[in-house]
């Protein structure tokens, strides 16, 4: 979560008018069954072989699940293209809730209405008008991170477009070793510093205006001019020695490097069904001493 919390980081989201939601460490909340996968794996299809999905309260540092995420198998009906997708929320689950329901459609509609522009900007479009559009239904102060991974095959050859903003990330396993797709817009970053300076914003303690801990966001309306839902986006081809790829909020990414979760990933699978390692991690996370909504997708090549 993004937001600092009152007490120790219990009963500090803000905006919270929503029933929480629990699960059972390890299994997914999903209740779509249409081309979506829910708790355990569904595949293969052309761009993946099997995806695992666990989501998790973490009720002993939460008080509400402000996690969504969406594994559809044939996005926007096309059996060569898969899409996935984490959203962190905080400050309630107005954002998430809205940009769960809407991105998948919204970069869908972008993707039938042109072809000349490159998908990396039909994706940049796609988060700006669901931000929009968020903006448009009085949905103001609430926020969400997001990171999305669109798989698409042709000839043969699988390519990730990933993109994300806010501090979910999307890792990819290749050749044992671990390969970020995305950038982390944290506050704290140089880079964001200097641009949230430059937009007539400040950072102080690691925060934007002294509040917010990530510098790009969906929501967030009110400090929209300094958080922006520009994502970063990235293309990487899927080779041979790419096994699989891991979607996950900072639930996971505050207690593991980019390396031992691929490594973690790596050893499960030679113990475990790959429709179950997602809910290892999501366990291993909390014992490792994660205090935050944990929500994890790995897909496997």
């Amino acid at each position: 979560m993004a937001f600092e919390d009152a007490a120790a980081g219990k009963g500090g989201d803000l905006d919270v008018d929503h029933e929480a939601t629990t699960a059972a460490p390890g299994s997914s909340s999903d209740d779509d069954t249409n081309a979506k996968a829910t708790a355990g794996g569904i595949g293969p299809t052309a761009t993946f072989r099997c995806v695992s999905c666990a989501d998790e309260m973490n009720p002993s540092w939460r008080n509400s699940m402000e996690d969504a995420h969406e594994t559809v198998a044939h996005f926007d009906g096309d059996p060569s293209t898969s899409f996935f997708a984490v959203y962190d929320g905080h400050g309630g689950r107005g954002t998430v809730d809205f940009v769960s329901s809407r991105l998948e459609e919204i970069l869908a509609e972008e993707m039938r209405a042109d072809n000349t522009s490159s998908i990396q900007e039909r994706i940049t479009r796609a988060y700006g008008l669901t931000d929009c559009l968020c903006k448009e239904a009085s949905v103001l102060t609430s926020g969400a991170t997001a990171v999305t991974c669109l798989l698409r095959e042709q000839d043969g050859k699988v390519t990730i477009h990933a993109a994300n903003i806010g501090d979910s990330r999307a890792v990819l396993a290749r050749g044992g070793k671990a390969e970020r797709l995305t950038y982390d817009h944290k506050a704290e970053d140089a880079a964001e510093q200097e641009r949230v300076n430059a937009a007539g914003g400040f950072v102080l303690r690691n925060r934007v205006l002294g509040i917010l801990a990530v510098s790009r966001s969906f929501g967030n309306q009110g400090m929209k001019d300094l958080v922006t839902a520009v994502p970063h986006v990235s293309e990487t081809s899927v080779c041979p020695d790419c096994t699989f790829l891991i979607l996950a909020c900072d639930g996971v990414w505050d207690v593991f490097t980019d390396n031992d979760a691929v490594s973690f990933v790596t050893q499960a699978m030679e113990t475990m069904a790959e429709a179950d390692v997602a809910g290892a991690l999501l366990r291993e996370s909390l014992a490792r001493g994660s205090t935050d909504n944990i929500t994890v997708v790995i897909v496997f090549f």
